[in-house]
């Protein structure tokens, strides 16, 4: 999508920064966790979420650290549309998005 020709959709900046291509390799290569540590698929120890635990770690800790929530709050789901594969997508065939990603949303009077 940053590299979409539709002026809309497209990003200069990324464009200018570095090409689709060299984008697609480097995240292949990228893990922002040791593979070796991870437990054999049908295990307890198998995390489906093992290459980005670290960075959901991180953000979480982030979160409690510096996010002050206020009296006034509201909390909702959501989905976001994706036809891929993901092992936690949701069927929900009442809903305008059918399939998705479900998402959970706190927002604070001050954060709006």
């Amino acid at each position: 999508m940053y590299w979409s020709q539709n002026k809309f959709l497209g990003n200069q900046g990324f464009k200018d920064t570095m090409s689709r291509s060299r984008f697609r390799r480097l995240t292949e290569y990228l893990h922002l966790n040791d593979n070796t540590t991870q437990g054999p698929v049908g295990s307890p120890e198998y995390d489906w979420l093992h290459k980005i635990r670290a960075l959901i770690e991180m953000t979480r800790r982030n979160f409690q650290r510096y996010i002050m929530p206020g009296q006034c709050q509201s909390i909702d789901e959501g989905m976001i549309r994706y036809k891929g594969h993901y092992f936690a997508k949701q069927y929900t065939p009442c809903k305008p998005i059918k399939r998705g990603m479900k998402t959970n949303t706190c927002t604070d009077w001050l954060m709006m």
